[in-house]
């Protein structure tokens, strides 16, 4: 789950090999989100609605879906970006996108399908209720997890001195 993940393209010289490992507060984020999830769409929105229906709160529970959608999707395009990245740096010798641009990509790209699907744009999430508390709530996690990946990123690198072999 939080090991090492020694073979990202890119991560390669000749004298250190650079280990990546997942950002903490980006995986503990990740996971309190994805497991908060069944918990308050199958739990607690039933029981608000049931005891107290037009309350701020049954607000919050039905927006919390959007939010935990612009959280794991915005996690997930930042990691694909990353490897993709690196890739092209080993493949290519491409090193023109920095981590900032890297994360301001994503969250674009992310911010881009959730609004639009929200806005009945699209239909690839799911059957939507246009609600504008949704679109505040996606706007929300989109830039609560943005500001988890300026300020932690997604990996965090470790150096290790590598020994080189004469020829």
């Amino acid at each position: 789950m939080m090991g090492n993940v020694p073979a990202i393209p890119g991560s390669f010289s000749k004298r250190f090999r650079i280990k990546y490992r997942y950002s903490k507060p980006i995986v503990y984020t990740y996971f309190i989100v994805f497991l908060s999830f069944p918990v308050v769409k199958g739990i607690l929105r039933p029981w608000a609605i049931s005891t107290i229906p037009d309350s701020f709160f049954t607000t919050v529970l039905f927006s919390y879906p959007n939010f935990a959608e612009a959280v794991i999707g915005l996690s997930s395009v930042s990691v694909m970006l990353f490897i993709f990245r690196n890739w092209c740096r080993e493949r290519f010798n491409i090193y023109l996108i920095q981590d900032t641009s890297l994360y301001l990509i994503s969250a674009s790209l992310s911010a881009v399908f959730v609004i639009t699907q929200e806005m009945k744009i699209h239909d690839l999430g799911g059957e939507n209720i246009y609600d504008i508390n949704d679109i505040y709530a996606s706007c929300i996690g989109l830039i609560f997890t943005l500001g988890l990946l300026l300020k932690f990123g997604v990996f965090s690198k470790r150096k290790v001195k590598k020994e080189i072999s004469s020829l």
